[in-house]
Formats: structure tokens, C-alpha cells, sequence
């Protein structure tokens, strides 16, 4: 029997046994979008923790320059050296960003409150005009953009007058006078306590030159970038610079800072590393996603396999005339196989919109109020993200569960002999 009739021929036996195969489309309909919830959520949890990141630190690989003398203060000593390096890269960055830095050493004050801030960022607001809904222009220097949780402490909304004090690279205390210019909404843990204000005034505050930097940070279209370009960077930087060894983690980059040297060692870092104590909470989540993943996959394979032998020994009377009218065991095991393909269609379908249904469910309630989740969340907010490898792994998993499920009790079927399958 040619192919095209066994599929027309398995087609007529789905549609004419339907209401036998319901139970079955809906167990495998369940699976299938408790297993796409699952990935798309985890995906998305995951996304908004290194959308928020690079926001934050302002690259996905950084060049970071630090004064010992100067105590937290940083700069980078060549930028020419640093520009030379980031042009010998085999895969150019997509964007750069320079910034200046100060840690736990700024206070915003505002009408007799106080707010200490744990970084203080001098941007280029034009260059960073994505990451700030409402970016002031080249000549609003004086502008300031506040954390939600620094505004609310302060009582500061936007337009009022606020003072930032710094500490200098010597030692004494500076202040400047700043318009807040906007209120960011952030909930991750990289949210609070940070303000913006202008590179070049932050540096006139701190007493350094007008166009140095603390960091650079280099942005890379493809995902993984960062990491490989890192060791080729560190090389090319050690050529010229002084340059502490390549961190494989935090234990080893705060060994690297609290070694003596004088005047400034450059440091090379990945956004990976910056948030590895986060990553070791996302592989922790994926561990559990996994395991939520097989049991859910078990629960299906279990429910097929037990439906479809039912639904199998229903029609052992069906199969029996088909032996009796010359079917060979191979044309039936292909008959029900084509059945089952008209089952997975279906049912790929049904738990494609009931995963959409489910994630719009989800997406009206917030979640923000439950304490250590909100790094997950967008604006209090689970979403998910779809990405292709994962939407052809879970359909791969699915036939994976599927037919091997119904391929043993349709050759199990097949070998009885007609006569002993219609008594």
C-alpha cells in the first residue's frame, strides 16, 4: 500500500474515532503547554535578569580602571591604549559606553532628607539615550536621574533642585547642585539606591579629568560574545597596560583588587561574572525547571501509553478485519502510526493556545510583593520569552513521548493473529 493511501486511510480512522482519542489530544495537550509555560517563563525570568544587568553595569564585557590610591575611585589611565584593544577584536562590538563610577561614597540630599547612595553613574546621556525614557539633552548637564527608591525616600519628584555630595579623589568633600530629570522604575535588586548624572560633572566633582572613565563597556549582538572576546581582549590589553590577571570568579577578581600595586591596573570583566552569585540562582531554578520538566514529561508518557492501549484493545474487532482483508502487520502498525500523527497535530494545536492562555493569565496578576522574586519580574510581571530552540525541543520531546508511547501497543496489535483478535 502506497503511502498516501495509509495516511488517507489513517486520517478516516482518527476522524471517524474521534471521541476516542479526546481524553488522549487533552492529556497531551495539558503536557505540552505545561512544559512550553515552564521554558518561556524560565527563558523570560532570565532575560529580564540580564536585561536589567546590562542596564546597570552599561556592557556585557567591561574594561575597568582603578586607582589604588584613590581608594573606590576608578579610571582607565590610556584611553587610546583601551580603543586599541577593543579594534583588535575579531568580533567588533556593537555599541560601547563609557562610564564614571562611585561607590557608596554619594549622598543626594533634598528638603532636609538625606539618601546615601550605593553607585553614583556618570553617563553620557545622549549615547544612553534607550536606557532612559526621558534622556536629557547635550545641555542639561546639570540633570540628575533618580532611583524610585531614592526619590521616595527623599520625597524628590521631578523638577526639584537636589544636592549631590561625593568625596573627592583626595579625600574632601564636594557638592554640586542637580534637576532631577526622571524617576526610574526598577525592581530588580540593581534598582536601588543609584542616580545618574552627567560623565563629564561627576569627574569635575570628583576632581578628575574632564573625559576619563572608570569603565568601558562593550554590547555584542550574538549572546556568548562576551565571554569568548574576554581572554582576546586581556591579551591585547596586556600589551600596553598594566592589567590584572583574567578573574575566573569574584573570589578571584577581589583577590586581583586587594593585592598592592601603585597608580592604576585595568581589570577585564563579563557581565557574567559581575552577576555570577545571580547565575548561580538561575542554575539553581533551571535544576528544579528540569526536574518540574521530567515529571511532567513521566505524567504524559504514562497517560498516553495507558489511553492508547485502551483505546487499541476498543478495536481489536477493527483490526482483526483488517488482517482478515490482507493487511500485512507493517501496513496497520503504519495506519496507526498515521493516526497518532493526526493526534499530534492536534494536539501541538490545542496546547499551543492553551500555553498562550495560561501565560495570559499569568500576566495579569503581580507578583512583585513576594520578597526575592521582583529580580524575575518586568514592572512586578512574569514574562515569558519564546525563542525557536526551545520551541523545537519541546515539539521533539513531545513525538519523542509520543510515539514510542503508541508504536508498542500498535505492533503489539498487529501480531495477533485475525482470527484470534475477532473471538
Amino acid at each position: 500500500m502506497k503511502s498516501h493511501k495509509r495516511a488517507f486511510l489513517g486520517f478516516r480512522y482518527f476522524r471517524g474515532h474521534l471521541r476516542r482519542f479526546l481524553f488522549l489530544i487533552l492529556a497531551i495537550s495539558f503536557g505540552f503547554a505545561l512544559i512550553t509555560v515552564m521554558t518561556s517563563l524560565s527563558r523570560g525570568m532570565y532575560g529580564n535578569v540580564s536585561r536589567a544587568a546590562r542596564n546597570h553595569y552599561g556592557g556585557e564585557l567591561f574594561v575597568l580602571g582603578y586607582h589604588k590610591q584613590y581608594g573606590m575611585l576608578g579610571m582607565v589611565e590610556s584611553d587610546a591604549a583601551v580603543q586599541r584593544a577593543v579594534d583588535a577584536l575579531p568580533q567588533a562590538p556593537s555599541r560601547w559606553l563609557k562610564r564614571s563610577l562611585l561607590f557608596s561614597d554619594g549622598f543626594v540630599y533634598f528638603a532636609g532628607n538625606g539618601s546615601r547612595q550605593k553607585y553614583v553613574y556618570g553617563v553620557d546621556f545622549p549615547r544612553e539615550a534607550d536606557l532612559f525614557p526621558r534622556s536629557p539633552g547635550p545641555e542639561d548637564s546639570r540633570a540628575i536621574i533618580l532611583s524610585a527608591v531614592t526619590a521616595g525616600q527623599l520625597g524628590a519628584r521631578i523638577g526639584d533642585d537636589v544636592v549631590l555630595k561625593v568625596r573627592t579623589k583626595t579625600g574632601q568633600i564636594n557638592t554640586g547642585n542637580f534637576i532631577v530629570r526622571d524617576i526610574i522604575e526598577d525592581d530588580s535588586i540593581f534598582g536601588s539606591y543609584k542616580c545618574f548624572v552627567d560623565r563629564r560633572e561627576l569627574n569635575a566633582l570628583l576632581g578628575l579629568e574632564s573625559d576619563s572613565y572608570f569603565s568601558l563597556g562593550l554590547f555584542f549582538d550574538k549572546a556568548g560574545t562576551a565571554n569568548a572576546m574576554a581572554p582576546i581582549l586581556q591579551k591585547a590589553l596586556e600589551k600596553e597596560l598594566a592589567v590584572a590577571p583574567l578573574a575566573a570568579d569574584k573570589d578571584d577578581f577581589a583577590y586581583s583588587q586587594s593585592e598592592h600595586w601603585t597608580g592604576v591596573r585595568h581589570f577585564v570583566m563579563t557581565l557574567d561574572l559581575y552577576v555570577s552569585q545571580v547565575g548561580d540562582l538561575l542554575r539553581a531554578m533551571d535544576l528544579v525547571s528540569y526536574f518540574l520538566y521530567i515529571m511532567v514529561s513521566l505524567i504524559v508518557l504514562v497517560s498516553i501509553s495507558v489511553t492508547y492501549r485502551l483505546i487499541i484493545h476498543e478495536r481489536s474487532s477493527e483490526i482483526g478485519t483488517m488482517r482478515a482483508m490482507g493487511f500485512q502487520r507493517g501496513e496497520i502498525i503504519a495506519v496507526l502510526l498515521w493516526e497518532a500523527l493526526f493526534v499530534f497535530l492536534i494536539s501541538l494545536f490545542t496546547g499551543s493556545l492553551l500555553s498562550l492562555l495560561i501565560l495570559k493569565a499569568l500576566s495579569l496578576f503581580s507578583f512583585g510583593n513576594i520578597p526575592g522574586i521582583e529580580i524575575f519580574l518586568d514592572k512586578g510581571r512574569l514574562v515569558p520569552l519564546f525563542k525557536a530552540e526551545d520551541i523545537l525541543l519541546n515539539i521533539f520531546l513531545l513525538l519523542f513521548i509520543l510515539f514510542p508511547a503508541l508504536l508498542g501497543p500498535a505492533y503489539k496489535a498487529s501480531r495477533l493473529r485475525a482470527a484470534a483478535i475477532n473471538q
